[in-house]
């Protein structure tokens, strides 16, 4: 990857964008792991009590 060319604006924009998009999407998804999780530690919960 030339590094002189990904330096002007236009291709930090669009790469700063991607990233953001990208960590959105991991952000989206970890947080519905997080209710998965939560929802079935709670049903664990019910197996053993």
């Amino acid at each position: 990857m030339n590094l002189r060319s990904f330096g002007n604006g236009r291709g930090e924009a669009r790469a700063a964008k991607t990233v953001s998009a990208v960590s959105r999407k991991l952000l989206s998804e970890a947080i519905g792991v997080y209710i998965w999780f939560l929802q079935f530690s709670g049903f664990l919960l019910k197996l053993v009590q």
